[in-house]
């Protein structure tokens, strides 16, 4: 299983190099997609260190880009020799295959689920683990913590929830507003995962009693905005 552009290599050097030569025909290979917007791209010439042969190469990473002309593409290649391409969800299965989410690469993708090589699949987590009935991070007590986190389950939820939130406001210095909604974004800063409209909406939804916190970084920009956004509204909006 191959992620993304950055090991998007795996199937092709699987292809080239062993089932090409009746070696490993039984494996498979199998490309997930994050984030089509992320491909690998350069010079043609860099094809030259992937260590494919030229066929394989020809078929992989050529591809006419509207904007700069010929050039390798690390996560076509990838597309092209996988077996099954996998997207994290079926909408996002749909919109890579749209010239505003497939950037550049629709046509291939589109071509890819018309013969049933594209599927989606929602991202899951492991239940277990990341259940807060047994969180190492948080206790059974809230008291046992310095700024109250606890465990809860289905049994205890809503007194979990509210200390859990308490803590949260508390650490960070927020208003203990057991009222107030608090939201909560966790994720790499930019357009993509919707930073410019928590910029657009956070001043409104301060206004209305809410509070807001963020963690992530990315982009400069959407960082100082943040940061401007924080510093207009200390007591609501967290960064």
């Amino acid at each position: 299983m191959a992620n993304d552009w950055h090991t998007a290599l795996l199937p092709v050097l699987l292809q080239a190099h062993y089932r090409d030569h009746a070696q490993y025909q039984f494996a498979r290979a199998v490309l997930v997609l994050h984030n089509a917007a992320h491909q690998g791209r350069g010079p043609p010439s860099d094809a030259d260190l992937y260590a494919v042969p030229p066929g394989e190469r020809r078929a992989a990473f050529d591809l006419d880009d509207p904007v700069g002309g010929k050039h390798s593409n690390i996560l076509k290649a990838g597309i092209e020799a996988a077996h099954r391409v996998v997207a994290v969800s079926r909408g996002y299965a749909w919109e890579v295959q749209t010239p505003e989410g497939g950037w550049g690469l629709h046509d291939v993708l589109r071509h890819a689920a018309g013969v049933g090589k594209l599927a989606g699949i929602v991202n899951g987590i492991d239940s277990e683990e990341w259940s807060p009935s047994s969180d190492p991070f948080l206790v059974e007590k809230e008291e046992e913590t310095k700024y109250g986190y606890r465990q809860y389950s289905l049994a205890n939820f809503k007194q979990g929830k509210a200390a859990c939130k308490r803590a949260l406001q508390r650490e960070l210095g927020l208003p203990e507003k057991p009222d107030a909604p608090l939201f909560v974004f966790i994720g790499r800063l930019d357009h993509q995962k919707g930073v410019d409209l928590i910029l657009e909406s956070g001043g409104w939804l301060a206004s209305q009693g809410a509070q807001l916190v963020m963690l992530g970084s990315g982009r400069p920009d959407l960082e100082e905005a943040l940061r401007g956004l924080e510093n207009a509204h200390r007591d609501s909006i967290r960064w």
